[in-house]
This record gives structure tokens, C-alpha cells and sequence, in this order.
């Protein structure tokens, strides 16, 4: 069954009040991937998208890394604001060095403009592997089809690839990962 498509289905937000971690983590520990969402006032969700967030502001996000006990984290980019980074970049200006994120975007995005977003603390691109059943039926970010055209500038930055992929794919596209590019870990 597809989710209909004008109205993509509302997803649980961030757990209201976490606890405490019983073995807190070590000092100057990163959380690795968070997402921030909205308000879809300000950051409006994309259109075709297959899910709609509640609004997880940035300022949650770092009461959570303090609660938790992290001294950094990473802000990814959600597939609900599809290519439009506004949400994250935002989260980086206003956060300060404390948090970097990693962004979701096609190739109609400038050299010049990865590199304003790493001066503002991006510091990868996120690709989706698809099955060969072909792309799921929503805006779900780009393939790896699309990272020889990052490739270059991500290496002039020395960002990272973050890679999402169906269970079902894994296996196929770390063996063709590493296969085709030898610093490539799954």
C-alpha cells in the first residue's frame, strides 16, 4: 500500500522526556545523526514527501545531547524537507560549533554554494541506495548514481559520504562500494 501522496502520513516525535543514560558517554562524545524539523512555517516540508514530522527544533535537539551527556552532534538532513537544507543550515548558524550536519541535495547545487555550507559547518552529503525495483514512490534524497559529481569537492572538504539504504540493499551496495572504491567502509 503507497502512502497518499497529499497527505504522507504524521510520524512520532522526539521521546518527550528521555532518561538519563545509566553509563553516560565518554568526554567530548558526538551524537552522529539527529534530525531537525520545522517549523513548517519557516521551513516548509517538501512536496511528495512520505512522511510528516512534528516540529523538532534545534533547541530540543541540544537539551538532548545535554541531557544525554553528548558534547557534540550531527544534524542530517530528514527526507520531509527533501533538498531544501534551510532547516539544518539554520540549526548550524544558530548552534555555533557545537553541532555539524550533513545535507540531502541533486546536482543543481554549485561547487561554490557546498563550500559557503561547510563555512557554515555541513561537512558530508547523505545518498540513498535504491533497489532495482527502482526508487521508492516519494522524494527520498539522491542515489549514489550522483556522488562522482560531489566527489571532487567533497574530497576538497573532506566530507564524509553517509549512505542509507533498504536492509534488503546493503549487501549489493557494500560489496559494489567497496569494490569500485577501496576507502569505502559499510
Amino acid at each position: 500500500m503507497h502512502p497518499d501522496h497529499n497527505h504522507p502520513p504524521l510520524i512520532a516525535g522526539p521521546v518527550p522526556n528521555p532518561r538519563r543514560p545509566a553509563l553516560p558517554p565518554p568526554s567530548g562524545a558526538w551524537d552522529t545523526h539527529a534530525h531537525v524539523f520545522g517549523p513548517a512555517e519557516k521551513f516548509p516540508f517538501a512536496p511528495g514527501r512520505g512522511y510528516t514530522p512534528p516540529p523538532a527544533p534545534a533547541e530540543k535537539y541540544i537539551a538532548l545531547l545535554d541531557r544525554l551527556g553528548f558534547a557534540r552532534g550531527v544534524i542530517v538532513q530528514g527526507n520531509a524537507h527533501g533538498y531544501d537544507n534551510s532547516v539544518v543550515l539554520d540549526a548550524l548558524d544558530r548552534q555555533g560549533p557545537r553541532v555539524r550536519g550533513v545535507a540531502i541535495t541533486d546536482t543543481r547545487v554549485a561547487p561554490a554554494t557546498l563550500r559557503d555550507w561547510h563555512r557554515r559547518g555541513m561537512r558530508g552529503l547523505r545518498f540513498h541506495v535504491f533497489s532495482d525495483a527502482g526508487r521508492p514512490g516519494y522524494v527520498r534524497g539522491v542515489g549514489l548514481d550522483v556522488l562522482e559529481t560531489f566527489r571532487p569537492v567533497m574530497r576538497e572538504l573532506g566530507w564524509v559520504m553517509q549512505g542509507g539504504a533498504i536492509g534488503a540493499c546493503y549487501p549489493t551496495s557494500a560489496a559494489s562500494c567497496a569494490k569500485s572504491r577501496p576507502n569505502c567502509r559499510s
